[in-house]
């Protein structure tokens, strides 16, 4: 601990100075270590500095969704803005852009660990498949790749039969291997869709589930 001197002034109201005793920190500051992974050190960092955060949630607004087909019109009611598509026999695809923080430091950035999903049927579909996918971007003058992502739906949507009854719904895709995506790695969970006739499919956003490490 640094110690202090108390000067007093005479005939004064004793104005104290406080003077700093450097002698007790003639000691060398240790140099931080470097760090290239979590749970190693990075040069010039604190560990006190570190971002660990878990249920961290990001919500995904119905109208960034990419779709493939149907003539969609963008609603609100009871104070609920979603987005409906008008109903016909055909097949659409929704992709859902999980935008999260990346890096290119391994296990940097934002772990993600589900999905969730609002949407609303109104007349059952016929088909339905959900699919996590993982596109890679190529350097300047080389291709793109994707791959799927190993993903476990919940119980109430684990068939293609729950996922398209008529229903309000709450998709709830879980990660198997929960992973942080690179700097150069962008997250879709697309929802491939057959409508019946009646159909009335409607979106309400989806809710992206991760833990933050920055």
């Amino acid at each position: 601990m640094p110690s202090y001197t108390v000067l007093q002034t005479p005939g004064r109201n004793h104005t104290a100075q406080a003077h700093l005793d450097y002698s007790l920190f003639t000691h060398s500051v240790r140099s931080l270590p470097e760090r290239s992974e979590w749970g190693h050190s990075q040069k010039g960092t604190s560990p006190m500095g570190y971002t660990h955060l878990t249920d961290i949630s990001q919500f995904i607004s119905p109208f960034a969704y990419a779709k493939t087909a149907g003539t969609w019109t963008p609603s609100v009611e009871s104070n609920i803005p979603y987005d409906v598509r008008t109903a016909a026999a055909a097949s659409f695809v929704l992709a859902i852009p999980i935008c999260l923080p990346g890096s290119s430091i391994k296990l940097q950035g934002a772990k993600l660990v589900s999905i969730d999903v609002y949407y609303s049927i109104e007349t059952a579909g016929t088909a339905f498949t959900t699919t996590l996918n993982l596109v890679t971007m190529g350097d300047h003058g080389s291709g793109h790749s994707g791959a799927s992502v190993p993903i476990t739906l919940d119980a109430n949507h684990n068939t293609a039969a729950k996922c398209y009854a008529d229903n309000d719904h709450k998709l709830t895709c879980s990660v198997d291997a929960p992973f942080f995506p690179g700097n150069n790695q962008a997250l879709f969970l697309c929802l491939a869709v057959t409508a019946a006739a009646g159909t009335v499919f409607a979106n309400f956003g989806a809710v992206a589930n991760f833990t933050l490490r920055l």
